[in-house]
């Protein structure tokens, strides 16, 4: 579909969209992903991507969603809504010895969650210990199904913080 096609499809009140608000599974301070220096997050190589310095440590639900992948080092999970896909990175460099002393996971693959849902703890203060650019990020995996969109321009979130509303197409 081009994008002129999506705009008329937008704008002419057509129903087979489903509109999936997305809300911060983080608390902290916002920064922009051109500043982490993990090229593929930095570049949106996967899809656009929101950072935060958390300030609390815990994961919350986003949205109504599925568990569809734990990372085997326990700091990223990736959620399914309908054919949404976000990916939550903790830390975007994984550590694969005593990950259980930095990542408590609360949920399990293939869990239905609920929005604001306790999905994970982790040990902030360890975390910034042994990584000084320890941060979060959200990542929305970009696909023919998904409208354009962009992230809320906010300096600080809280779970309660509305990221993005996401157009997805259901056909």
């Amino acid at each position: 579909m081009t994008f002129k096609e999506r705009i008329i499809k937008l704008f002419s009140g057509d129903s087979s969209n489903t509109e999936i608000i997305v809300n911060s599974p983080f608390e902290g301070n916002t920064f922009s992903t051109h500043m982490l220096s993990n090229y593929i997050l930095s570049n949106n190589i996967i899809g656009p991507s929101f950072a935060v310095l958390p300030t609390l440590g815990m994961i919350k639900a986003p949205c109504d969603c599925t568990i569809k992948k734990i990372s085997p080092t326990g700091n990223s999970l990736s959620l399914k809504a309908g054919k949404l896909e976000l990916i939550i990175n903790v830390g975007v460099m994984p550590f694969t010895e005593d990950f259980d002393k930095y990542y408590c996971i609360k949920v399990k693959e293939q869990e239905n969650v609920k929005k604001a849902q306790t999905l994970m703890y982790f040990n902030m203060e360890a975390l910034y210990e042994i990584d000084p650019s320890f941060c979060c990020v959200l990542t929305v995996r970009m696909d023919n199904n998904l409208d354009y969109f962009v992230f809320a321009n906010l300096q600080s979130v809280s779970f309660d913080s509305v990221l993005c509303t996401i157009n997805v197409q259901n056909s």
